[in-house]
């Protein structure tokens, strides 16, 4: 299987989770190991991701491989997705979904799911930039779940990634085909809707242009503005983002949450998560040559109680958008 995962700081310290004013909900602190990187040691000195070593936590995890037997696992997250990884991960056990360690990590002693990456763009493209270098996604059997590539204007396939035998085959998305076994460990409704449920609302199957099966994260702006707040700001952020994907739809709209999302026919599925709201709601307090993000993020170095009323008026207006729906 081609393997893309590389810390490209290779020194990497297991230190003993001891970490204050960090809410991980009932996630033990046997299931954390913090993640120290040896900042130095990255080539290049502006790369992005050198800025939040520090957010980083490694959640333990016990997945089903192919065989059908335990395989304890790792997870490299930033630190305010820990407990809803942690559940993913329990949720996906329980369905006996199996999952293919992306790499066995010496350092850790331990296999490794297919998550945090220091590097900008993806294998598959230099254009596409990662959502790996966050800390904010997760890849699952990405032989099963590959990538594709193409160009819509001039109607081409570009690429496949990852270039195995494994992969050609699963580029039909049937489990279920006459006179072929069944095929285990392809996304499906069921696993979108956990990790949806749990904060990665975004799955890179929606996707056109670049396809990419086996890719979940949290919205890019998103993670962008949890690690530039504080950490306790950041976690409760998150819980704000994760109990808005819960709320029933909106009226008049044929946007569906969780089990439903996937199981609706000739609807079109509207995007609708917290960070997007607020960002439209600042719209017009962004001045010229800024971005809605960096008038976010501006907002929150002048005033972090304007801040959090804008959180609060977004998440409000969507509450009473369900209840006038109900």
């Amino acid at each position: 299987m081609s393997l893309r995962f590389r810390l490209r700081a290779p020194i990497v310290f297991l230190l003993c989770f001891a970490w204050n004013g960090l809410a991980f909900g009932s996630i033990s602190n046997k299931s954390l190991i913090v993640v120290s990187d040896t900042i130095s040691k990255i080539q290049n000195k502006d790369f992005a991701c050198a800025k939040w070593q520090n957010r980083l936590v490694a959640v333990r995890v016990d997945t089903i491989n192919f065989e059908g037997k335990k395989s304890p696992s790792i997870v490299i997250v930033m630190d305010s997705l820990a407990p809803y990884v942690k559940k993913i991960f329990n949720e996906l056990y329980n369905l006996r979904f199996p999952i293919r360690p992306f790499k066995y990590d010496k350092t850790y002693a331990s296999k490794v799911v297919e998550s945090y990456q220091c590097e900008e763009n993806l294998p598959i493209s230099r254009s596409i930039s990662s959502p790996f270098k966050y800390g904010g996604a997760i890849g699952i059997n990405n032989e099963e779940n590959p990538s594709i590539l193409t160009n819509l204007k001039l109607g081409k396939f570009i690429k496949i990634y990852p270039t195995t035998k494994n992969t050609i085959k699963h580029i039909n998305r049937r489990v279920n085909r006459v006179d072929k076994p069944f095929r285990y460990g392809m996304v499906d409704t069921k696993v979108i809707s956990i990790f949806r449920n749990n904060g990665f609302n975004i799955w890179g199957g929606d996707w056109d242009g670049y396809i990419d099966y086996h890719l979940f994260q949290i919205p890019n702006e998103l993670a962008d503005i949890m690690l530039y707040v504080s950490r306790e700001d950041a976690n409760k952020l998150f819980k704000y983002h994760v109990d808005y994907l819960q709320l029933p739809p909106k009226k008049n709209s044929v946007y569906l949450n969780h089990e439903h999302l996937y199981n609706q026919n000739e609807v079109t599925i509207k995007h609708d998560d917290l960070i997007s709201s607020v960002l439209k709601a600042i719209e017009k307090d962004a001045v010229i040559n800024m971005t809605m993000m960096g008038a976010l993020k501006k907002l929150y170095q002048q005033n972090r109680n304007v801040f959090w009323q804008k959180i609060h008026e977004s998440y409000n207006a969507r509450v009473k958008s369900s209840e006038s729906y109900q």
